[in-house]
């Protein structure tokens, strides 16, 4: 149906895919419909396991989309090149199944999952791509009528292959990822024939040889599995792909997984029942009018089991909140609901969760976690007994939204402000080591908990005591800033995908892929998070769809290359090659821009109506307002840092180390402190935090303090010098601690006095 080609994108400096229809300004309603569908399914997945759609549009009557290039090979060619073994396979395929849970949470079934469709990155990250034959789940497809066959018939599900589009469901996806599973773990396919009618045909009335027959070295866990994912009948099969995830998950971590070995002879039972259910159908009607008078004389013993339980079959033991039936309010920092009933014995079955758990335990309490997310959560549990009475556990609760924001210094302005109170001598608390992992994450405190970033790709929490709380890997290095609002952080890495994780659990609730490294704290204010690239892209993201409301792209050869800074409704970002320019929070649009020497690093502070921004060693008052230059004045050396407001006076390092205080009201630089022992080139990147008359400042080698006062230096910690990376990871002051992270893959936390 498609055609497509390798584009460059100069608007965003990037290499893209460029998708046209095949048959062009030719092409008919059908066509057009279909391709209108792949593109509108795309639109609605964010996902990093799904490729991206950037531009949709219609040039001279031909229609487009443009999608993220990926470099990597499909997953046919990767089983050909490489063997695998089954755990990897696992690991590989969670990431696909996930990114089809995520298209089935936004109501779409792809219909066509097969490695052909799945890229890898790296040779570790799946992406699926090619939604052509994507349909909604919540209404029927205009395009596909009953009797087409649309999809490869090698992963068709026997609905599928029958053409009966009105019972493809979830499952049905669910069929295609069993056959892809089955692909990887044995390298064959459960059906192939010469021809695609032949496939078809092996399909509906074929069992499929077992994994284990053709590989005995895979577990029975993960045969049991496959072999239900891919079951002729879709009620046999996972209920929904979360299930399947489950399982997969059970059988990496060692745990027997909930689905049982399903043997040959029931299998072959199922199709002979299949295949000759007339006739079974007419002996199970003449043995029903023979036993039609057992019917009547127990008809009426037998109406009891008819009905559904009772509330007092079904008992809530905790939390007790849940035993009445109205709408409750929990903290934010719940985040997991640990659930209790008391059940009557004869129970077999618990659907809860899309999980469906088998029971037959006598009188006993079920217990399960509840995953919560912030606003409204609807707990939703059936149980079923022997007799199929049933009873709905249905109840809402709503998890309320944290309040707050805390950003790199503190506020949208990016002032860091020196504390009125002393902490030193530090004492060393703790450390918590990544494993030969440098850390250019700047900490975020909230309270008790500690987030930061690695390049090692993964997102840490730990407590106050250094404990891990949480981590979360992401697709790329971590290598910037962060922000926290209302109860999610959010960071970028260098992949550039933009990631909010909740903060009490660490689950994602939020992502954007940008395609450009992204190493700079985000703005966040109104349901909307602002964020640069190391590149010239700018851009405005609404929290709650993942949609883009406006995107700033900078002159030819700009690199947004700092934190943006607000002025009430104004965002103030500088460009490297020395230009600043205010930007409508609205709409993007340029509302003054300045130029100056280059070249900028440090992100503006707005104090009141100004703006202070240093570009290549000039420091620079700016009128927030119109963008007028109020006054400037010359710092020595190169600073790529962020000052602190100390009294009237900023204090700005430079990389070597020497500490300016430029005052404000007098407009000069007032005194210049060479803070020693930098050495061997190690410069300082990372900005400076104050407390009392004690100045802290971490470089490529040292964490230590220089007291203002009488200039005695001391040194804090001394780590092994490396010139592979610059160190971003700025002190952070929490009441009495401070907390910073170092090249030598450590996150130090020092107790004041």
């Amino acid at each position: 149906m498609g055609r497509v080609l390798l584009v460059h994108d100069p608007d965003r400096n990037i290499q893209l895919a460029l998708k046209i229809m095949l048959a062009g300004e030719h092409a008919d309603q059908k066509q057009e419909d279909r391709f209108f569908a792949e593109t509108s399914a795309m639109q609605r997945l964010k996902h990093p396991n799904i490729v991206q759609i950037y531009d949709v549009g219609k040039h001279n009557g031909i229609n487009f989309f443009t999608m993220e290039c990926v470099d990597g090979v499909d997953l046919d060619d990767f089983l050909k090149s490489r063997k695998i073994s089954s755990r990897r396979a696992v690991e590989i395929f969670i990431k696909i199944a996930q990114a089809i849970q995520h298209a089935h949470e936004k109501n779409i079934l792809h219909r066509d999952i097969k490695p052909g469709n799945i890229i890898l990155r790296n040779a570790k990250d799946p992406l699926v791509t090619d939604f052509g034959l994507a349909r909604s789940t919540r209404e029927a497809s205009r395009i596909t009528q009953t009797g087409a066959l649309l999809g490869t018939p090698a992963f068709m599900a026997p609905e599928q292959a029958r053409g009966k589009t009105k019972e493809i469901d979830e499952r049905t996806d669910i069929y295609a990822l069993g056959v892809t599973l089955y692909k990887m773990l044995t390298r064959q396919l459960p059906f192939n024939a010469s021809t695609s009618l032949a496939t078809l045909q092996k399909v509906v009335n074929t069992t499929p040889t077992p994994v284990r027959k053709i590989n005995p070295l895979i577990p029975q866990d993960l045969e049991n599995i496959c072999m239900k994912a891919i079951e002729k009948k879709k009620e046999h099969r996972f209920s929904s792909v979360k299930e399947m995830i489950e399982d997969l998950e059970r059988f990496l971590d060692g745990v027997s997984v909930s689905t049982p070995q399903s043997s040959p002879r029931l299998k072959n039972l199922r199709a002979s029942i299949s295949q000759y259910k007339v006739h079974l159908f007419l002996g199970a009607l003449l043995l029903i009018s023979l036993l039609g008078h057992v019917y009547t004389l127990q008809g009426q013993s037998n109406v009891k089991s008819q009905k559904l339980f009772s509330k007092q079959d079904v008992q809530i033991i905790s939390p007790s909140f849940l035993k009445k039936e109205s709408f409750d309010a929990i903290p934010s920092s719940v985040y997991e609901m640990k659930l209790e009933v008391k059940l009557p014995s004869d129970i077999i079955e618990i659907h809860t969760q899309g999980k469906r758990i088998p029971w037959n335990k006598p009188k006993t309490n079920f217990k399960t976690n509840v995953p919560l997310v912030y606003g409204e959560n609807l707990i939703d549990i059936t149980f079923l007994d022997k007799f199929e009475r049933y009873y709905k556990l249905r109840r809402k609760v709503e998890r309320k939204k944290a309040k707050g924001s805390f950003l790199f210094h503190d506020n949208v302005e990016r002032l860091s402000k020196a504390k009125t109170y002393s902490i030193t001598p530090l004492k060393l608390k703790w450390k918590f080591s990544m494993k030969n992992s440098e850390i250019t994450f700047t900490p975020l405190v909230l309270n008790n908990r500690i987030f930061f970033g690695s390049r090692n790709s993964f997102f840490y929490c730990v407590n106050d005591k250094g404990q891990l709380v949480w981590k979360f890997e992401s697709s790329a290095p971590i290598a910037g800033y962060g922000t926290i609002s209302e109860g999610v952080v959010y960071f970028g890495n260098n992949y550039g995908d933009v990631y909010g994780l909740d903060i009490h659990s660490g689950n994602q609730l939020f992502f954007y892929r940008t395609k450009q490294p992204q190493r700079f704290s985000p703005l966040i204010r109104e349901n909307t998070i602002y964020l640069n690239t190391d590149e010239e892209n700018f851009y405005a993201i609404d929290l709650e769809t993942a949609q883009k409301k406006w995107h700033f792209v900078g002159e030819k050869g700009d690199e947004l290359y700092s934190s943006p800074s607000f002025y009430k409704q104004t965002i103030i970002i500088p460009e490297y090659s020395g230009k600043v320019y205010a930007l409508d929070c609205k709409n993007g649009d340029v509302l003054w821009k300045k130029k100056i020497n280059p070249h900028n690093f440090g992100s503006p502070i707005v104090i009141d109506d100004t703006v202070y921004i240093v570009f290549d060693g000039i420091f620079c008052a700016f009128n927030a307002k119109n963008g007028e230059l109020l006054w400037d004045c010359k710092l020595e050396g190169e600073i790529v840092s962020t000052g602190i407001l100390y009294g009237y006076s900023v204090l700005i390092t430079n990389t070597k180390g020497i500490l300016h205080s430029v005052d404000l009201t007098k407009r000069k630089v007032v005194s210049k402190i060479k803070t020693s022992p930098l050495d061997h080139g190690a410069k300082m990147w990372s900005s400076p935090t104050m407390a009392g008359e004690d100045v802290f400042l971490n470089s490529l080698q040292y964490f230590y303090s220089i007291n203002i006062k009488t200039k005695e230096i001391t040194i804090h910690h001394k780590t092994e010098y490396t010139k592979k990376h610059y160190t971003y990871s700025s002190p952070v002051i929490h009441g009495k601690s401070i907390y910073v992270g170092s090249t030598d893959g450590v996150l130090y936390a020092y107790k004041g006095k």
